[in-house]
């Protein structure tokens, strides 16, 4: 008797590939993967994890289905929105109100952060935490004050999201623009209404539109508390250093400390119409700089 040749297996036919499963399947695949590198396979895919419903339950599936920690992070995501926040906020609702009636109380869960972001936690700050600090008593620009997308729809009481979002903190991506798209600087605008501070990570949302000129997300951010001096007067220095008079103006009305350092800068670059406004609200000239002026 011959021996049997195994039988070898048959390719799949022309055109069956992953892609072509329905979208419901795609949709499960995408939840149950917790990758966000689905989006990369193809357009296609691209549209499922882009789906409202897939981004919410994804998100979730991701925090093992507790609300409060899927919507705290999905903050930290370039594609977070106000819907987004929104559905996420209803299920917080929904698990907050399972929560009380077993006697639990409410816990802030961490933020989940990356390697760069625990690096940055590791050094010891030197200001206040945006929590703590007391917010100045101005109105908040009136532009987005109507507008439904920057009220909280919770049946949670204020004190519970003032809580909660005053642990949060936004995406670097979403401060990464000389000029704020609109629904960038609706969704912004909304997060710190609701008590997002808009000086963390470590101050770069503040010191990165001005590093970029952005002069509208910098009153924003100035008018709902970020701090003018974090860093050591990093914001100022660098407005003072792109000869940015608007700008260095926009930071010394909310309280900037006129530096030394940034009065130096700004005779050495020989912009003088800077130079005394620095003066004007206070500035100080250090010994380099009162050498510098006797050799000018």
């Amino acid at each position: 008797m011959g021996e049997e040749t195994p039988q070898l297996l048959q390719p799949p036919p022309v055109g069956c590939n992953f892609t072509r499963l329905p979208f419901e399947i795609l949709s499960k695949v995408f939840i149950l993967s917790q990758s966000p590198e689905f989006c990369l396979i193809n357009r296609y895919c691209y549209v499922v994890a882009n789906h409202p419903k897939n981004q919410t339950a994804w998100l979730l599936h991701r925090h093992q289905g507790i609300a409060q920690h899927a919507l705290r992070n999905s903050l930290l995501w370039g594609f977070c929105n106000l819907h987004l926040v929104h559905d996420l906020e209803h299920v917080v609702d929904l698990q907050r109100g399972i929560d009380e009636s077993n006697g639990q109380g409410y816990r802030p869960p961490k933020q989940i952060l990356g390697k760069r972001d625990r690096n940055d936690l590791t050094s010891t700050p030197k200001y206040l935490p945006a929590s703590k600090r007391v917010r100045k008593a101005e109105s908040p620009i009136t532009e987005y004050s109507d507008s439904e997308d920057c009220a909280t729809t919770s049946t949670n009481p204020p004190k519970f999201w003032t809580l909660f979002y005053g642990h949060c903190r936004l995406s670097r991506r979403f401060f990464n623009y000389t000029s704020t798209p609109a629904p960038i600087q609706r969704f912004i605008t909304a997060m710190l209404r609701r008590g997002v501070p808009g000086d963390e990570p470590m101050g770069f949302p503040l010191v990165k539109s001005v590093q970029l000129e952005n002069i509208r997300m910098t009153q924003y951010l100035l008018q709902y508390g970020a701090n003018p001096d974090i860093l050591d007067n990093a914001a100022i220095k660098l407005a003072v250093r792109r000869n940015d008079y608007q700008l260095t103006q926009l930071l010394l009305n909310h309280n900037a400390h006129p530096s030394p350092v940034a009065l130096r800068c700004a005779i050495v670059s020989g912009n003088s119409k800077l130079a005394q406004l620095l003066l004007q609200y206070g500035a100080v000239p250090d010994m380099s700089t009162v050498r510098l002026l006797s050799t000018i």
